[in-house]
């Protein structure tokens, strides 16, 4: 099972958006909050995220109505949730 070290920066997850041709919403984020916004494709599946730079916790729903959150055990194995994992975390040992 692969664990993670942290959530991404707002500036790491910034550079992989682009990287990925995602445009990230950060206006909530200037405005003083923790969060912003993507939209993206993992694995085959489009979804829209929410997500937290403080606690790296976030939150979506897939294009077909799936509902998530990091906490959502129930969709470990699917690959289009793992996916979603290894786009927001740090994996354990990365040197970034």
């Amino acid at each position: 099972m692969k664990t993670f070290e942290r959530g991404k920066t707002i500036k790491e997850l910034q550079a992989s958006c682009v990287a990925a041709g995602w445009s990230l919403n950060t206006d909530k984020y200037k405005a003083g909050s923790d969060f912003v916004s993507f939209q993206g494709i993992f694995a085959g599946e489009t979804a829209n995220v929410l997500y937290s730079s403080f606690n790296g916790r976030f939150f979506g729903q897939t294009k077909n109505g799936t509902w998530f959150n990091s906490d959502s055990g129930d969709l470990d194995q699917e690959p289009w949730f793992d996916a979603l994992l290894n786009f927001l975390y740090v994996a354990k040992g990365d040197p970034s």
